[in-house]
Parts: structure tokens; C-alpha cells; sequence
């Protein structure tokens, strides 16, 4: 009880000095004088044809001469500032509906490329690239970025501030082939499938190549390890841009989807056929309007288990298109999606809130909810960015059909930053009377102090419940130091104990919570190429500052090799006060009580440059008055670059004075990959928490862009009481089909 009480008259006092200093930082902040002049930005001029290239990865149009050359980039790693080690040559043109980018990487060592991935958005930094990044209204704020691997393999990604939208699918088109001499592509991106400011005659715009053998780096404009190529603060100017036009700017999808339930545990066998349709309508080049009616997801990826050895609430990511589209301009004070999609405790809005009943996370079939319509505008017009989206979801069990509706505007102020404002009504369960306000600032300096970036927000948030008359506010403030040598963060946020966002996500209200972290980063030219030092904490209390949980993490050693292997050890202690008896999976008890237990870890990842690689965690040690052990084992093979084989396997061993719990999980994915635009994946899952199994395969052909074909399978297999019987089963047909206009 003393170390207890010592942490919190500590971190009474540190919270003070914390916010004095965030604010200080703050007022600073928005002086010029800390913005020191940025490097000079390269340039260049787009050329306009009548005679677009044909897209088929061959540089051998005749046009593709008299195209805007760029060829002289800067290697970024690992020796920056040097010249690359190949050759690249970026060629340029635009016509009145398109912009086409030709590109060259000329090779020395053709049997060394690097191209053994051909799936639609797959990670492509594990393979040879070239990466074309534009920033349509030349904001410094937002943008897109096009990837190209030497098998045809593409890659866009949505890009907003410090923010990015990974499952965002545009329209746009992209080939590649290898040849005696290195290899090249080709792409096309519609002028119809962004938004753009249709007075300005400059956007922005970067170029980067990545080398996987050498793990190297090379950029047209910014090049610096500090930043991303998607990093637009410093990015280059294209020139000529006035005269694109998106026709009508009209595009009608119609899809059909046909299925077949059933499921024996609830003695359902129907079939369903399902018309549906997207109108996506631009008012203005920069703004775009959507609507759907009797939206289907039945094409949707399944998601991923994870067993929940918290107390507190999990989710999973959103993967559905129509959330997906310009879904980063509604995100709000930095509450962003962590690593695996999921949303940060206090996010005041978060689109699988609509039309999903949350599933148990051992479950793999959610329960949809039929969204009837929605219908949003979203885009820029001038300084500003706005998002309005409203739904009108069906009824489930005794629930009365919902509207949800949910606002963002934000402006750009300063040169990289924002002040923006957010509102959400309406309740998906359909309880309660709700709806939050919330306002923010976005800081973000990407030449602070020369090259270094600096990042901060602070924000403030109100629910409004029906029955609720108090404490339901929220705020909180973050400083980010985001580059490559010095890496630090620090943060505070505070949630009242009847704060509710029922379009957000709250898994625990009620606290206060401070986070801070260092890294510090030694590079190297040689076989280690870096060699990382890291410390993060964090702190939760209630807000009578009674101390509820606590973490410090240590890494001393993480090694980087220069083809990528990483060996990682790491030490934590955590402090755990749970208030109530919780059953961990398994069926082990954690009684109520204060706890501090010390573990650690150790990681092995193999290169992902090899065929046959993977990962090795294991870690335990004291937990919760007893002791844990983990094991993560993780196996890849690639083959080729038509076959993907993986398993991940995830056991944990809890002893504890209450009982033990013993739990395994299991997923297996094998994919091939018939064409960049062809492909079959399954992912096979089974833990033994539920004793159930689950498969999904997914036949997916893109026969252009928003033309595509689904046959999906999903199987259930059930274990109950050491008999195996056949769970659920749902055959899905989708059909989609885009018309522009």
C-alpha cells in the first residue's frame, strides 16, 4: 500500500507539471520563429498529351518520350544523402481525365529483384517498390500514395496529417514486368478517383524507390530518415495541374449478392438474394457525395481472433468500403486506430458502431445489422475539410430502426496544422438519447529545429445522455517527437466516469492517464544496421488519483540487421489494482485485489526477404499473484510469388492461486495469388476457449477496379463435449459493378 500511495503523490504532482509544460509547449508552438525554413522543394512540370499510354507495364509507348523526366533521386538509407545504389527514371504526363507515371528501375543484379508478393494491398516495403506519393490540393495535409512491385502487385494508401487509411481502395490502374535489365511499370490514376483543388496548378509530390537486398531507400524530394515518403510537410511541387477534369464526376455500383444460410444450432436454412447500390457524385473536384441503399458486406474479410485477458472491452477494425472511403477526415484529437485497427479508449466516433452487433472475439461470424441507407459528403473546400455522414440501420431483436449521424469540419492553420470540431448523434443500441461535441487542435511541424518533426494535439469532448446529468467530459493533450535517431512522446487524458459516446468507443471511463516513451536509435553501415535503446510507461488512476495501473517497459537490446531480421529483449513491470473478481479465457480467476508483477520477453524475426521466415516470441513471468507463459511462434513460406502459406500460433499458460488456464490459438492462411487481380485466400482459425473452428475462403477477381467477383465460404465447426458437428454455413456470391460517367 505504500509504493502505491508513494506513485500516486508522485504523479499528482507529475500531472501538474505535465500540463504546465503541454501547455507552454503549446503557446510556443504556434510562433513562427520555431518553424525554420525548409529545405528547397524539387520541381517539376508535368507534360499533357491527347495520346495516353496503354498500361501494360512496358515503357515502349512513343509518347512516354516527351514525358516530364525526373531521375535523380536521394538515397535515404542506409547512407543518407548518398547516391543511390540503381538508377531510377520517373516519367510524367496528364491528360484531361488522368495522370500517367512511367517508371524505370534500371537493375545490375536481375536475379536479386525482389517479387515474390502479388496480392492487392499487401505490405510491399517486403519487396522491391516504387512508390508515387501526390498531395492533390498541395495543403501539406493530405494526400495518396500508389505502390507498384516488380510482379504487378499494387498498394494506396489514404493519407491525412500523421494519419493513414491502409484498407482504402481507389480506382487506378498499374502494371509491371522484368526484363534483362531491371524492370518497369506503369500507372494510371483517374482524375474521377481523388479529390483536388481544381484552381491550383501545383499539388504536391514525392518519388521513392526501395531496393529489399540492400535494404535501401531512395527519394525524389525530402530525403531524410527522419520522415516517410508520405510525410507531405517537405514534399516536391508537379506543376501544370490546371485543366483536370472527372467528366460528370458520376459513379453508379450496382452489386448483387446471393446467399445461403445454415446453421443447425438455431434450426435457420434460407437463402437470400440481395440487390444493392453506391452513387458517388462529385459537387465540386474536391467534394464528394455518397449514397447506399441495402448495403451488403457479405465480402468483407473476416476477422481475426484474439482471446481478451483484459477486464476492459476489446474491438476489432473497420474493413467495410463505404466506412473506408475518406474515412481519416473524421478522425478526431490524434484518438487514432492502434496497430491492429482498433480504436483508442475516448474516440468519439468509430464506424463499426454502425450496422454490427459486436461479436465475442472467439466468435467469427458478427451479426450484421442491415443498413437501409447512408448516405455522406466529404472532402475540401478551400482551407477546410468536412465530413457528414448519416445512416439509417434496420432493427434487430426489439430495437427500433436507428439514424446515426456524425459531423467533422476542421481547418488548416499554421502550415501543417488543424483546429477542428466533431459531432456524433444517435445510439446503436437504441437505448438511450446520445450525442458528443468535441473540438481539437492538430499541431504538426515537419522542419522543426531543421530537419526534425514535432507533433502535438490537445482536445476536449462532452457527451450528452439522456437520464445523465454530470461528469460526462473528456480532454487530453499529446507532444510527439516522431523521428528517426531521437524518438520521444509524452501525453495525458482524462475521462469522466459518465462520459459515453455511443458512435465512439469508451472501454474505461472514469481516469486519468498519463503515457510517456524514449527511443533513441544508433545506425550503422555494416551487417547491424541499428541498434535501439526504448523505455515507455504508462499510469492510470481514477480521478480521485488512486492508482489503478501502471507499466514500465524496458527494451535494452533490438538489433537490426540490413536485411531485416530483429532480435528484441524487453523487461516490464506492471502494476494492476482490479476492483472486482474478472475470469481470464480459460476459466481462471483473477481475484480483486493490488498486484505487481515483473516479466519479460524475447523476439527473434526472421528476414522477411527469405522464403521460408517468421517470428519467435516467447515471455512470462510473474502475473497476477501466480505466473504466465507465452508462446507465439509465427511461420511464413512464399514459395513463389502465385503461393503464400502461414501460421501463427498463440499459446498461453496462466497458474494462479485460483486455477489454471490453459489456451491455444490457431490461424492458418494459404492464398494463391493467380494474377495481381485473381486471387484465393483462406484462413483457417480455431481456439480452444470457444472449441470451434472457423473457415472462410474468398475467390476474389478484379476485373477492373470496382468490377469485381466474390465467392466466399464461411465454415463453422463446433467442438462440444469431445463431439465434432458442422457449425454454421454461409456460401456467398457477390457481384459488383462500376459505371462512370
Amino acid at each position: 500500500m505504500y509504493a502505491s500511495t508513494r506513485i500516486t503523490s508522485v504523479w499528482t504532482l507529475g500531472r501538474v507539471h505535465l500540463t504546465v509544460f503541454l501547455l507552454g509547449v503549446f503557446v510556443g508552438l504556434v510562433s513562427p520563429s520555431t518553424a525554420l525554413g525548409a529545405e528547397e522543394r524539387p520541381r517539376v512540370r508535368v507534360v499533357r498529351t491527347e495520346t495516353p499510354p496503354e498500361i501494360d507495364g512496358r515503357l515502349d509507348d512513343e509518347v512516354w518520350k516527351t514525358a516530364a523526366l525526373v531521375d535523380d533521386l536521394t538515397q535515404v538509407v542506409p547512407v543518407q544523402g548518398a547516391k543511390p545504389s540503381q538508377r531510377t527514371e520517373f516519367r510524367i504526363l496528364t491528360t484531361d481525365k488522368a495522370l500517367y507515371f512511367g517508371i524505370r528501375a534500371h537493375d545490375t543484379n536481375v536475379e536479386k529483384i525482389d517479387a515474390d508478393l502479388m496480392s492487392r494491398d499487401a505490405f510491399l516495403n517486403y519487396n522491391d517498390r516504387v512508390q508515387v506519393v501526390i498531395d492533390p490540393f498541395h495543403d501539406r495535409q493530405n494526400g495518396y500514395s500508389f505502390e507498384v512491385n516488380p510482379a504487378g502487385a499494387r498498394r494506396d494508401v489514404l493519407l491525412e496529417g500523421k494519419s493513414f487509411a491502409m484498407n482504402w481502395d481507389g480506382i487506378w490502374f498499374a502494371e509491371a514486368s522484368i526484363d534483362a535489365n531491371g524492370w518497369s511499370a506503369e500507372m494510371m490514376i483517374p482524375y474521377q478517383s481523388i479529390n483536388y483543388d481544381p484552381e491550383s496548378d501545383t499539388w504536391g509530390l514525392n518519388l521513392a524507390r526501395g531496393i529489399v537486398r540492400n535494404n535501401e531507400e531512395a527519394r525524389w524530394a525530402d530525403p531524410h530518415p527522419e520522415r516517410y515518403p508520405a510525410d507531405l510537410g517537405n514534399a516536391g511541387i508537379l506543376e501544370g495541374m490546371l485543366g483536370a477534369g472527372q467528366g460528370l464526376g458520376l459513379e453508379i455500383v450496382a452489386s448483387l449478392t446471393s446467399r445461403y444460410i445454415d446453421d443447425p444450432q438455431f434450426n435457420l436454412s434460407e437463402s437470400q438474394t440481395d440487390p444493392s447500390g453506391d452513387i458517388f457524385f462529385k459537387l465540386l473536384p474536391s467534394l464528394t457525395t455518397t449514397l447506399t441503399a441495402n448495403t451488403n458486406f457479405g465480402e468483407t474479410e473476416v476477422d481475426v481472433r484474439r482471446l481478451n485477458f483484459t477486464r476492459f472491452a476489446i474491438s476489432f477494425p473497420e474493413k467495410r468500403e463505404f466506412f473506408l472511403q475518406d474515412a481519416l477526415i473524421f478522425e478526431f484529437g490524434e484518438l487514432q486506430n492502434n496497430f491492429l485497427g482498433t480504436p483508442e479508449n475516448g474516440k468519439p466516433f468509430f464506424s463499426r458502431r454502425i450496422g454490427i452487433v459486436q461479436p465475442d472475439p472467439a466468435v467469427d461470424f458478427f451479426v450484421p445489422v442491415t443498413i437501409l441507407a447512408g448516405g455522406k459528403v466529404t472532402g475540401r473546400v478551400g482551407g477546410y475539410k468536412m465530413g457528414f455522414l448519416n445512416t439509417l440501420v434496420d432493427k434487430y431483436e426489439n430495437v427500433s430502426r436507428q439514424n446515426l449521424t456524425v459531423g467533422r469540419v476542421a481547418a488548416n492553420v499554421l502550415a501543417e496544422s488543424t483546429v477542428g470540431a466533431i459531432f456524433t448523434r444517435g445510439d446503436p443500441d437504441g437505448l438511450v438519447d446520445n450525442s458528443v461535441v468535441g473540438v481539437d487542435f492538430q499541431y504538426r511541424n515537419t522542419n522543426f529545429s531543421g530537419n526534425n518533426a514535432l507533433t502535438g494535439t490537445a482536445w476536449v469532448q462532452h457527451s450528452f445522455t439522456s437520464g445523465v446529468d454530470r461528469d460526462q467530459f473528456a480532454y487530453g493533450a499529446k507532444l510527439t517527437y516522431p523521428n528517426d535517431i531521437v524518438n520521444w512522446s509524452i501525453a495525458y487524458k482524462e475521462l469522466a466516469e459518465n462520459f459515453n459516446p455511443e458512435l465512439g468507443f469508451v472501454n474505461r471511463p472514469g481516469i486519468r492517464r498519463y503515457d510517456a516513451a524514449f527511443r533513441y536509435r544508433f545506425r550503422r553501415f555494416g551487417f547491424i544496421r541499428s541498434f535501439l535503446l526504448q523505455a515507455e510507461g504508462d499510469l492510470i488512476t481514477d480521478r480521485s488519483n488512486l492508482v489503478e495501473s501502471g507499466r514500465i517497459r524496458l527494451t535494452p537490446i533490438k538489433i537490426e540487421t540490413s536485411i531485416g531480421a530483429v532480435l528484441e529483449m524487453s523487461y516490464q513491470h506492471t502494476f494492476e489494482r482490479p476492483f472486482a473478481d474478472f475470469e481470464l479465457p480459460g476459466n481462471a480467476l483473477v481475484e480483486a485485489g493490488a498486484y505487481h508483477y515483473e516479466e519479460a520477453a524475447l523476439l527473434i524475426r526472421g528476414s522477411r526477404n527469405w522464403p521460408l521466415t517468421g517470428d519467435f516470441i516467447i515471455g512470462g513471468g510473474e502475473y497476477y499473484g501466480g505466473t504466465r507463459l507465452l508462446v507465439m511462434p509465427t511461420i511464413e513460406w512464399r514459395p513463389s510469388k502465385h503461393w503464400l502459406f502461414g501460421v501463427n500460433y498463440q499459446m498461453s499458460l496462466i497458474r494462479l492461486p485460483t486455477g489454471e488456464s490453459l489456451t491455444h490459438v490457431v490461424v492458418a492462411r494459404a492464398a494463391i495469388f493467380f494474377t495481381p487481380n485473381i486471387s484465393w485466400t483462406n484462413l483457417i482459425q480455431y481456439d480452444n476457449v470457444s472449441n470451434s473452428m472457423g473457415i472462410n475462403s474468398r475467390l476474389r477477381w478484379i476485373i477492373q477496379d470496382s468490377r469485381e467477383i466474390f465467392v466466399v465460404l464461411n465454415q463453422g465447426i463446433d467442438n462440444l463435449d469431445g463431439e465434432v458437428t458442422r457449425g454454421r454455413t454461409e456460401p456467398i456470391i457477390k457481384v459488383g459493378w462500376a459505371f462512370r460517367f
